[in-house]
């Protein structure tokens, strides 16, 4: 096993599916993954903020993705979230930003991981856990184990005992921007220390499950984000069922309640066939780079999303022409090059200051589209 750690990022997957630990370092998630770089990108831009160092747009994070305006623009909710949380604290509270921690001794020795942020603020009897998500997918704060497994590294860190921490506030937050809920960004799951420790209990045994060899696999709603998913003889299945289900006939006057319950299985399975889709197109294209042939299916370079340049730039330009090109209310970031042009930019000046990055993408063809057109 090339990465055997308990990641508390996986912990989704290896809480609830004991055999995901021992398939997913067989299978582990591939780098290439472009919303994988992406979110890394995102992650990297809020801590060096964080941490007063602040990249522009169009440095490259260390994966080699660059920064763009929507990672300023939704990474400054996460910053101003934690700046808050950092001045109300106590003078002496611990607050860190992408510091290690490890739960070898609440959890399992191999338990261990990097939150965005943490704070542990004593006087106030606090701990709060805010993690940044720069998916679109929806994810709750509310049993989230990642969170949970961050609380139980700050305890860890403070030697913070069940007894301590009992009449505690343990504060668990997902901030994510550019999934929109109608309650906003943030997403809070309040709990008391002593709940937290019976939640560490629990964790301690699902993480002593997980590392036994006859751990069995169990599906659900953790296997869209687990990187063995179409490697998993229980996840074929049942996406086969889901496929299965497609191709029945429905009754269309359904009795109210049939038709709840008719329309969260169509849901599910709909959401089971998209994971599987997304596993499988990410296995396709790394074969496809690697050289392989999959037939049906070709790697093609697509034009992207036109971009500014130099943003700074680009808003003296367009200052010159008299167009304020600072997207309200957030003055930090500007208006597209298209929103430009409906603003009043001249587009003839437009090239000279945008470019437009090409992408390169998972496409479905005819393979015998050659042979048809020189039959």
């Amino acid at each position: 096993m090339a990465d055997a750690i308990l990641r508390p990022s996986g912990g989704a997957q290896w809480a609830y599916c004991g055999f995901s630990y021992a398939a997913q370092q067989a299978f582990p998630e591939l780098a290439d993954s472009e919303h994988a770089r992406e979110g890394n990108a995102a992650a990297y831009y809020v801590a060096e903020t964080l941490l007063g160092r602040e990249p522009p747009i169009g440095t490259l994070a260390p994966n080699g993705h660059p920064i763009d305006a929507e990672m300023v623009e939704c990474g400054k909710v996460y910053i101003d979230h934690c700046r808050k949380i950092m001045a109300d604290a106590s003078p002496r509270a611990l607050l860190r930003v992408e510091t290690k921690l490890t739960m070898h001794g609440l959890i399992h020795p191999l338990n261990e991981g990097t939150p965005d942020f943490f704070g542990v603020d004593v006087e106030k009897r606090q701990i709060r856990v805010p993690d940044f998500k720069y998916g679109h997918l929806g994810v709750d704060a509310y049993m989230n184990v990642q969170l949970i497994d961050y609380a139980a590294g700050a305890c860890e860190a403070l030697e913070l005992t069940r007894e301590d921490v009992a009449d505690w506030l343990i504060v668990l937050e997902i901030v994510q921007p550019r999934c929109y809920k109608r309650e906003g960004a943030v997403d809070t799951w309040t709990i008391s220390g002593a709940h937290l420790f019976d939640l560490i209990d629990w964790l301690a045994q699902r993480a002593e499950y997980a590392t036994r060899p006859d751990a069995m696999a169990t599906t659900g709603e953790h296997c869209f984000h687990c990187s063995a998913n179409i490697h998993c003889s229980a996840f074929q299945r049942v996406g086969g069922a889901a496929m299965d289900a497609a191709r029945r006939a429905v009754v269309a006057d359904l009795p109210n309640d049939a038709l709840a319950l008719q329309l969260k299985l169509v849901r599910r399975a709909q959401a089971t066939l998209k994971a599987m889709a997304s596993g499988l197109e990410v296995l396709a294209a790394h074969k496809l780079r690697a050289g392989e042939r999959l037939p049906g299916f070709a790697m093609e370079s697509k034009a992207g999303v036109q971009g500014w340049t130099d943003p700074k730039e680009a808003l003296q330009v367009a200052s010159l022409c008299g167009v304020d090109l600072r997207k309200p209310p957030m003055t930090t970031t500007v208006l597209t090059p298209k929103q430009a042009l409906a603003a009043g930019f001249p587009d003839e000046l437009l090239p000279l200051y945008t470019t437009r990055k090409s992408s390169i993408e998972l496409t479905e063809v005819d393979d015998n589209a050659a042979a048809k057109a020189f039959r």
